[in-house]
C-alpha cells in the first residue's frame, strides 16, 4: 500500500487574517526569538523585541523589521514583534505600522473605507505605510522625538489613537479623487 505524502503545513504568512490560538513555533524557538524582551504594551498588544536574525534563520527568511499576529501565524495572538536592534526613533513607527496593519486585517477599523471588514494584507500594508510616512517625516525633521525604548510602545499607542480619531481615510479619499482627476486630464 503506497504511503500518503506528508501534509503540507499552512503558510506562515497570511494574505487574509485567520484567527489562531497560538504561535506555530515551539517554545524553544519562541524563547530564542524573543530574546530582546518586552518593550511595552500598546493597547491590547505586547510589543516584543525579537532577534530578527533568529527569525530569518529558523522561521521566515522574509522577516525584516516587524510583524503582527494578523499577518504571521508564528506571532502569538496579542503580540507585535519588532527587530530588537532598531533605534527607538525607528522602532516606534514600525510598531505603529504593525498595529495598524493588524487592526485592519482583523476588521477592527470601523471607519470608511474599511467598515469593520477584514481586509487583505496588501491593502492593510499600504494603509499602514500611509500612516507611518508622516510620523517618520516628523521624526526626521525634529517635530517629534522618541529618545529611549521606554517611549516606543507609548508613542506608537498615541499615534494609533490619533490615526483612528483623525478619520485619516477622509483625507485619503480626497487625495485619491484628486489623483484620479489629474490622470484623466489630457
Amino acid at each position: 500500500m503506497p504511503s500518503k505524502p506528508p501534509r503540507k503545513p499552512p503558510p506562515q504568512d497570511m494574505d487574509h487574517y485567520v484567527p489562531h490560538a497560538g504561535s506555530s513555533l515551539s517554545a524553544g524557538v519562541l524563547a530564542a526569538v524573543r530574546s530582546g524582551g518586552l518593550v511595552g504594551e500598546a493597547g491590547a498588544h505586547a510589543v516584543v523585541a525579537v532577534d530578527g536574525q533568529v527569525v530569518r534563520d529558523l522561521v521566515d527568511i522574509d522577516f525584516t523589521t516587524g510583524g503582527n499576529d494578523a499577518r504571521y501565524r508564528y506571532v502569538p495572538p496579542g503580540e507585535v514583534w519588532v527587530e530588537r536592534f532598531l533605534p527607538p526613533s525607528d522602532m516606534a513607527p514600525v510598531v505603529l505600522h504593525e498595529l495598524i496593519e493588524g487592526a485592519i486585517m482583523r476588521g477592527e477599523v470601523s471607519g470608511p473605507p474599511f467598515g469593520g471588514r477584514r481586509i487583505g494584507y496588501d491593502a492593510a500594508h499600504e494603509a499602514a505605510n500611509q500612516a507611518e510616512r508622516p510620523i517618520r517625516a516628523a521624526l526626521s525633521d525634529g517635530r517629534i522625538a522618541v529618545r529611549d525604548y521606554a517611549e516606543v510602545a507609548l508613542s506608537a499607542q498615541r499615534w494609533l489613537t490619533a490615526w483612528l480619531e483623525a478619520r485619516w481615510w477622509d483625507e485619503h479619499e480626497k487625495l485619491e479623487k484628486a489623483k484620479s482627476k489629474s490622470r484623466r486630464r489630457p
